[in-house]
């Protein structure tokens, strides 16, 4: 006789196999590879950094991007996504400025401003590349049904570590309960992490993800940019005390060649990627290389469809 958790076990596994049978049928071709990703990654970035160049707008490589520019001269051999870093006041210009314009060929920016997409910054999407929901995903849904670049704002933060890492630590906490908050219930990479998870979605989802985001922006404009001595991407949080830097030091910027093109990057980054990563000309360990395992799929979209 079955036991209760058998019982939900086998739920969780219908649940997986009719979400699956649903994408089946809708005329998608092979997904593409991680280097076909890649690709289209590397095209939006250009077309990106061509429209900031044209509208005077100030923009650099952060996170994993950056680490990838410095270390392998390109993407990390097993990374598939960009990562950009704004200063607040050119980033609120872009998301203006993308209102009137697009910024490339069939790429659209969505941001909170519009509620396009859950998350407190902004996100290019390119919508001939759709993402396709599987059961092998924990969460409900991405924060965007398409291939997408990550635009951060870079705000002000405050002088004290302790400050720092307070500040950082509640947009942290909200920004892990917004991500929980779709998460799907029953499903984890082990059966420890899918009971350990289940508080944070009850609370995520009872305090909702538009609360959550809009308390995420509220907190980080506390500290304005121009303003601030120290500045970094607040509103992700998850890097700590080590994502500030100190603004003087972030100009002139130098380009840093990524593939077969060179892209702005803050003058201190050697000291901004220690503080993030240590001593990160050291290769992780092959089991903490992290994937996103997403299914990317071309597809057919009218012409004038940011164009």
């Amino acid at each position: 006789m079955l036991g209760l958790q058998g019982f939900f076990y086998i739920l969780c596994f219908c649940a997986g196999e009719a979400l699956e049978t649903a994408g089946k049928g809708t005329g998608l071709k092979k997904a593409l590879s991680i280097k076909e990703m890649q690709q289209a990654e590397y095209e939006m970035l250009q077309q990106f950094d061509l429209f900031c160049k044209q509208n005077k707008l100030d923009y650099w490589m952060v996170g994993g991007t950056l680490l990838g520019a410095v270390r392998h001269k390109g993407f990390i051999p097993w990374d598939d996504d960009i990562d950009i870093g704004m200063p607040r006041p050119h980033f609120e210009r872009l998301l203006a400025l993308a209102k009137e314009k697009p910024v490339g060929k069939y790429m659209e920016l969505w941001s909170y401003q519009d509620d396009r997409t859950s998350q407190p910054f902004a996100q290019l999407v390119r919508k001939d590349m759709r993402l396709k929901k599987s059961a092998d995903n924990y969460s409900k849904d991405y924060p965007v049904p398409y291939l997408w670049v990550d635009v951060f704002p870079i705000d002000g933060f405050p002088k004290r570590r302790w400050q720092k890492k307070w500040h950082l630590d509640k947009m942290a906490l909200a920004r892990t309960l917004s991500i929980r908050a779709r998460a799907r219930f029953g499903r984890g990479t082990s059966p420890v992490r899918m009971v350990a998870k289940m508080p944070f979605i009850l609370v995520g989802r009872l305090i909702g993800v538009r609360r959550l985001r809009s308390f995420i922006v509220r907190t980080a404009l506390r500290y304005p940019y121009e303003e601030s001595e120290e500045v970094g991407i607040a509103v992700n949080g998850f890097y700590g005390p080590g994502e500030a830097y100190r603004k003087a030091a972030v100009y002139p910027l130098v380009d840093l060649p990524f593939e077969d093109s060179v892209f702005p990057a803050p003058k201190c980054y050697d000291s901004y990627l220690r503080g993030i990563y240590g001593d990160y000309q050291i290769l992780p360990p092959p089991e903490k290389r992290k994937v996103h395992h997403m299914k990317v799929y071309r597809v057919r979209v009218k012409e004038d469809a940011g164009s």
